[in-house]
């Protein structure tokens, strides 16, 4: 889009201050006055009216559009807002214009300058947007006109915006954080775990039979903490003879199978031999019961 802009030498830009001519009368409705202007607004962005537009700035005022209008970020002074506004309107399609949650108000940024400040939604052909006016008391005029507007795109039509409660809360987009994440992994509901380990006093006297050289295994053997596949700890025991438990969910705990140490010293174990036949049974007592 080419806008063609005016020769004209820069305005200056000092503030609309009281002293300049811009004091506002004592008894101002500034709901009226905000609803007179936007309507104007809304009227001249509907017919496509880029002079009715400029006219509703002061002589030295500054419209800034990011997206709205002009599909791009732009600052434009009064001057050249209605060539500008003439050409962007007829596909701008810009209408509903409103006010928003914050209504108008009186505020004074600093002493001798006085704006009425106004915030308004309107709907454009791409999406919803959102304007800021802060308007000025022209006393020569008699009249209120925009010294600043700031129209902005906020979104497209029929496209959700993952912002602020849309947004996803764990990391790298996904819908749910690490500790959601990880409280779905160790409920086991939709899996079952492939390894089930009981923890020991002493984990040198226990040798769990995973696959051989395996990241499994070697991470296993190198902390008595961690285990690379998907497991489940079951409660410390306070001896290390009673071995190791390897199994799967879906079966009962009573054929669990032991796993022990053919190499594991003598005194550690209590003995290298195989275990008792009170094992299983000391088994299904003290492993969860899965259902």
């Amino acid at each position: 889009m080419t806008i063609t802009l005016s020769t004209a030498p820069p305005l200056p830009t000092d503030l609309p201050t009281h002293k300049a001519g811009f004091a506002p009368p004592a008894d101002v409705n500034p709901l009226v006055v905000a609803q007179r202007w936007l309507s104007a607004v809304e009227r001249a962005a509907i017919t496509g009216d880029g002079e009715l537009f400029a006219d509703q700035f002061a002589t030295d005022g500054f419209w800034r559009d990011i997206l709205a209008f002009t599909n791009d970020f732009r600052a434009i002074r009064t001057v050249n807002i209605a060539p500008a506004a003439s050409r962007v309107f007829p596909t701008t399609q810009a209408r509903d214009f409103v006010f928003a949650d914050t209504l108008p108000s009186m505020q004074s940024p600093f002493e001798g300058v006085t704006f009425l400040n106004v915030h308004f939604n309107f709907n454009t052909r791409v999406g919803p947007a959102y304007g800021v006016a802060n308007l000025v008391f022209e006393e020569a005029l008699e009249d209120w006109k925009a010294y600043t507007v700031f129209t902005l795109l906020e979104g497209v039509h029929g496209v959700k915006q993952n912002i602020g409660e849309n947004r996803a809360r764990g990391e790298h987009n996904t819908p749910l954080c690490y500790d959601d994440t990880r409280a779905l992994e160790s409920a086991f509901d939709d899996k079952d775990p492939e390894v089930l380990i009981s923890e020991y006093n002493n984990w040198e006297a226990a040798d769990i039979q995973l696959e051989p050289d395996t990241t499994a295994s070697r991470s296993l053997r190198s902390s008595n903490r961690t285990v690379s596949r998907p497991s489940l700890s079951t409660s410390r025991f306070a001896s290390a003879t009673t071995g190791v438990c390897v199994t799967s969910r879906s079966r009962c705990t009573t054929q669990c199978t032991r796993a022990t140490s053919p190499s594991s010293p003598s005194h550690l174990l209590g003995q290298s031999t195989p275990q008792p036949a009170s094992s299983p049974t000391f088994w299904s007592r003290t492993l969860m019961s899965w259902s």
